[in-house]
């Protein structure tokens, strides 16, 4: 477990050497292609790395629930640009371009999801099936938000944002619902973006320049400290477990979803802050065996002081450490037999990487640490095979990783 987590942050850093290469001579759509490939093969490999590492789980007894409205809200992101188009606001593409894109975009994801659900085992959290890797409904919801950047992004980057926005809903809904792992959605998610990118790759060598209706502008504005707003969506790793008589309680990998205000202060310093939902699934380790609990969902505010500076008028990178107040719903266990506190406080450090698709949007990646105090609950149980009560509070290090889509204000 150990050596797969440093594998996942080196092949997190190594996805972005590129970017740092970048330089004022690149054009718009050469950064929006390479960081849109970068982002999409970040969540993949983190994903796929993180199946591997945890992959062999039980459950004690079946959950059935599920949010139907997000069946088809999955599919809104890919329908709105042909909607947009077909009452008159202009897109990127001329109609058989975008239907080309599509297509193979669309193919590309089924294809590659459909795959590896039929040869991967992996229980779903419901118990209801062995699909639960990767996520089909993140994979059609990034596919479409990545359309619909490429599509109507040039126009104005609040479609990316909102875009984005529905499918990181999507992605949360599917872990609060228990029917899949956050591996599992950063995985879909990823999925998606690569094959949205690879299909307007590929549709670019067909058409070359024709059926192109609009462009996107080449970045010629000053990469200021400015007032910005985000959607971030990180991938949580913690590093320890609680530990009690014959087994530990194992905080999962967790996928969070919020928005990032950033305030420049005087010249390169600056001020954000962030509100967020995280869910990270608990599992109790007995010897060989985990199994799953329920998830930890919670409500988090982060203040962050920040550093940035500009490589050039492309890319820029953001230093930041601050504080962090985490509001904890109930744990839904069975026969009450785990809980956590309330509320918890930590610190949180984060390097951040931009790169400019226009002159007011960006894509981001960032790595980062974060250190919490958390407080659990042991009751006995039947169902777990817990014998005793005790209490455990520690701090649970953890490395996050995320990406974000950020406006310019």
């Amino acid at each position: 477990m150990k050596n797969n987590k440093i594998n996942i942050i080196f092949l997190v850093i190594l996805a972005f050497i590129p970017t740092l290469r970048a330089n004022d001579s690149i054009t718009s759509h050469k950064t929006n292609q390479l960081s849109i490939f970068t982002a999409g093969a970040t969540f993949t490999i983190v994903g796929a790395v993180s199946n591997r590492s945890f992959n062999k789980w039980e459950i004690s007894q079946k959950f059935s629930h599920t949010t139907k409205a997000v069946d088809a809200i999955q599919y809104a992101p890919i329908v709105f640009p042909w909607a947009m188009k077909a009452i008159g606001i202009p897109t990127h593409s001329g109609w058989e371009r975008m239907a080309t894109s599509q297509a193979i975009s669309t193919l590309l994801m089924a294809g590659s999801v459909s795959l590896m659900k039929d040869n991967i085992a992996s229980l779903r959290p419901d118990g209801s099936d062995m699909r639960s890797f990767p996520s089909g409904h993140s994979a059609w919801a990034y596919l479409g938000a990545t359309i619909t950047t490429y599509e109507l992004g040039w126009k104005s980057p609040w479609y990316s944002l909102g875009a984005y926005s529905i499918a990181s809903a999507i992605a949360m809904q599917r872990i609060i619902d228990q029917r899949h792992l956050p591996k599992d959605v950063i995985t879909g998610a990823g999925i998606g973006i690569l094959s949205a990118q690879i299909g307007y790759t590929f549709s670019n060598l067909i058409w070359k320049n024709k059926q192109i209706d609009n462009y996107f502008d080449n970045i010629n504005t000053p990469n200021k400290n400015s007032h910005s707003l985000s959607l971030i969506n990180t991938y949580s790793i913690p590093l320890n477990k609680f530990h009690f008589n014959d087994f530990a309680l194992i905080i999962s990998p967790g996928f969070e979803a919020g928005l990032k205000w950033h305030a420049p202060i005087f010249n390169n310093l600056s001020l954000a802050s962030t509100i967020s939902f995280q869910s990270s699934p608990i599992f109790i380790d007995k010897e060989t065996i985990n199994i799953y609990v329920a998830p930890l969902n919670q409500i988090r505010i982060q203040i962050t002081p920040g550093y940035r500076f500009n490589i050039n008028k492309i890319i820029s990178i953001n230093m930041e450490a601050g504080g962090i107040y985490s509001q904890n719903f109930s744990l839904k266990s069975y026969e009450k037999a785990i809980s956590v506190s309330n509320n918890s406080i930590g610190g949180i450090a984060n390097i951040d990487i931009s790169m400019r698709i226009t002159n007011d949007f960006s894509i981001g990646a960032n790595i980062g640490y974060e250190t919490s105090i958390k407080e659990l609950y042991i009751n006995p149980s039947k169902t777990y095979g817990i014998g005793f009560k005790s209490t455990e509070r520690r701090n649970i290090n953890s490395i996050n990783i995320g990406l974000s889509t950020s406006i310019t204000l």
